[in-house]
């Protein structure tokens, strides 16, 4: 018990001065602090007019949709360190995250979207997570039909979608989409066989483009689209 007893103040005493250290460690990390939130960062200083004009002109102008990631991104200003995206691809989780936080961060305002993406699991998440992407606040949608994904997805409200535009190659064996519900969508530009993979509300439609199509696949839909003041056809030559 006696040598119990000393071993106790000896375990006591070394609690105490890590304590003492501990104390003096966090005296010293709050006047680092401190330090660091005096500081005021140079480009701080500049008129918010200035540095809004700073953004507005780095990406292009809207509805014209700047890169996901690398050197024309909006992450590069914001980023110490700019690397190769062509060179390093990312995960479609990657993707999917960088995504989700530049759709969050430009919360009200209408979005300009243009997606080119083989896998399947990207186009998924993108089109069926609707507050996720706040797809309802999309207003400019382009993308390219994937090769990959043979299934067919109906798509969650737009009802601010103004212009489609959806090219695919010839040679495609994707489903397609279904638009159910975009009440303002007026403008669609289509290529290839993305004139066989849409169903849209084709009777609001008032100016359309179908290029790289065969004059039997312009036949229905020419007959569904009668307010069209509009319209642009360029067939593909065929020897049928």
């Amino acid at each position: 018990m006696e040598s119990d007893r000393a071993l106790l103040l000896d375990i006591e005493a070394r609690i105490l001065d890590l304590e003492r250290s501990l104390s003096a460690l966090r005296t010293e990390q709050a006047r680092i602090q401190e330090r660091l939130n005096a500081y005021k960062y140079p480009v701080l200083t500049l008129p918010t007019e200035l540095t809004s004009e700073i953004f507005i002109r780095f990406i292009p102008v809207y509805p014209a949709a700047p890169p996901l990631t690398g050197l024309a991104s909006p992450t590069t200003l914001t980023a110490m360190t700019i690397r190769d995206t062509t060179r390093t691809p990312f995960e479609p989780r990657q993707i999917r995250d960088v995504a989700k936080a530049w759709i969050q961060r430009s919360e009200p305002y209408p979005l300009s979207i243009e997606i080119t993406a083989s896998s399947p699991d990207i186009l998924r998440e993108l089109f069926t997570q609707p507050l996720a992407m706040a797809t309802a606040r999309w207003e400019y949608l382009r993308f390219h039909f994937p090769s990959t994904f043979h299934a067919r997805i109906g798509l969650s409200p737009m009802p601010m979608l103004r212009s489609l535009d959806c090219f695919s190659d010839l040679v495609n064996r994707f489903a397609g989409f279904i638009f159910y519900d975009a009440p303002q969508l007026r403008t669609v530009h289509l290529s290839g066989q993305a004139a066989l993979k849409v169903t849209l509300p084709w009777a609001q439609l008032t100016c359309l483009t179908l290029l790289d199509v065969d004059a039997k696949e312009c036949a229905p839909i020419l007959r569904q689209t009668p307010n069209l003041v509009r319209c642009e056809l360029c067939l593909l030559y065929t020897d049928r």
